[in-house]
């Protein structure tokens, strides 16, 4: 991560489609923690403030060190539907009353899963793949999350 926030946005990787807008390395991160309003189901078993707790932790340091600044946003659960990105844009830009308007212009997106980045892609988002198509092929997110739901209640063991 540090790697990734200390890079120009041109020299990093990201899936063909849009190009990232011109700028230098990231300085804002926006986490959309989709589900928030599911805890315990079988969207999220984990509470929406345990998983902020969780990014708070991972991404404080980076603030510090990098002059990284981050907002951690609450996205309620939206049933499957191609509009899932623009829901997700809309509720960034009012749970902030208007002060961060993300588009295509401003920002990039961060994601592994490919129903969403195709939504984002036509938005005209340039999208960096996360865990997807990394040599080491770690778990994505929602691999995490069939594991957790297989386990059914023993998923904290």
């Amino acid at each position: 991560m540090q790697q990734i926030l200390q890079m120009p946005l041109a020299q990093l990787t990201f899936l063909a489609g849009a190009p990232p807008p011109a700028s230098g390395p990231l300085d804002q991160v926006v986490f959309a923690i989709t589900s928030s309003n599911q805890a315990g189901s079988r969207y999220n078993p984990i509470p929406l403030h345990v998983r902020a707790i969780g990014v708070d932790r991972f991404i404080r340091p980076f603030e510090a060190t990098l002059s990284v600044h981050y907002r951690i946003i609450g996205i309620p659960h939206y049933q499957p539907t191609p509009r899932f990105a623009e829901f997700t844009l809309k509720e960034i830009a009012e749970q902030t009353e208007g002060g961060l308007r993300l588009t295509p212009d401003n920002c990039v997106v961060l994601c592994s899963t490919t129903a969403v980045i195709r939504q984002y892609q036509q938005l005209g988002f340039a999208i960096l793949p996360a865990e997807l198509n990394h040599p080491d092929q770690p778990p994505t997110p929602i691999d995490v999350l069939q594991k957790m739901v297989a386990a059914g209640e023993s998923w904290p063991t």
